[in-house]
């Protein structure tokens, strides 16, 4: 999907089984498939935009029914030390967004394979955007 390609609920769903698809080929890393599959099974691949990079899960949320990577989680994981690394910064042009000087928010997290979903939902239920775009999704239901 591209920056400001209009979703629907049907269209995030198809992305995410594209998106486990592509991480199920050979030599990808299963954890990721792991956290995939949970956010499948959760209900949040009719939340968020899912996007890959080398290696690396991306999911982002939508603004205004249209894709914005402005707010991207990075989820990567190191095979060869077994860990998982999840890391969210908002977009360079927060700053011209956001006048009031209010600063970019950050947040980095390591964890082992094994404890990924558990910091995957810690971060989603952490009162930022992601919780934000949750909230509002429940309430259109």
């Amino acid at each position: 999907m591209h920056e400001g390609d209009p979703v629907t609920g049907e269209t995030l769903r198809m992305e995410w089984e594209a998106i486990l698809s592509t991480f199920s080929a050979d030599g990808m890393p299963r954890p990721i498939r792991t956290l995939i599959r949970h956010m499948i099974s959760h209900g949040y691949d009719q939340i968020f935009v899912p996007g890959s990079s080398l290696f690396t899960l991306l999911v982002s949320v939508p603004v205004s029914n249209k894709v914005d990577y402005s707010y991207t989680l990075r989820v990567d994981y190191d095979e060869r030390i077994q860990i998982m690394k999840f890391n969210f910064l908002e977009r360079a042009d927060f700053k011209q967004e956001h006048s009031d000087g209010a600063r970019p928010a950050t947040w980095e997290e390591t964890c082992q394979a094994s404890e990924g979903t558990i910091i995957l939902e810690e971060f989603l239920n952490s009162g930022n955007i992601f919780n934000e775009a949750i909230i509002q999704h429940m309430r259109r239901r």
